[in-house]
C-alpha cells in the first residue's frame, strides 16, 4: 500500500487551435491559383515570421493576410500558421 501525495502548481496556460474540419470548395477567387496541398507549420519557440516566409518563399505580406496576423512579431510558439 502506498499514500502518495502530489502538489500541483500550473504557472502558464496556453490555448492551441488545431484543425478539426476540412472541406473542398468548387470555386476560387479570381486571385487564388489552385493548390497541390495544405501547408500548415507550427510556430516553435523564438520563430520569426520572415523565417518562416523565407523557408516556403511566399511574400511575408501573403502569409500575414492568409492568417490575418497584423504584426510580424504575433508568433505564438504552437500556433498554426497556414502557408499559401
Amino acid at each position: 500500500r502506498i499514500i502518495l501525495d502530489a502538489g500541483i502548481k500550473v504557472l502558464t496556460t496556453e490555448k492551441i487551435e488545431y484543425v478539426s474540419e476540412i472541406t473542398q470548395g468548387e470555386e476560387l477567387l479570381p486571385t487564388q491559383k489552385p493548390h497541390c496541398c495544405i501547408k500548415i507549420y507550427f510556430a516553435q519557440k523564438d520563430d520569426r515570421l520572415w523565417d518562416v516566409a523565407k523557408r516556403y518563399r511566399v511574400p511575408l505580406s501573403r502569409i500575414m493576410a492568409e492568417n490575418d496576423i497584423k504584426d510580424e512579431t504575433e508568433v505564438i510558439t504552437g500556433r498554426q500558421i497556414f502557408i499559401p
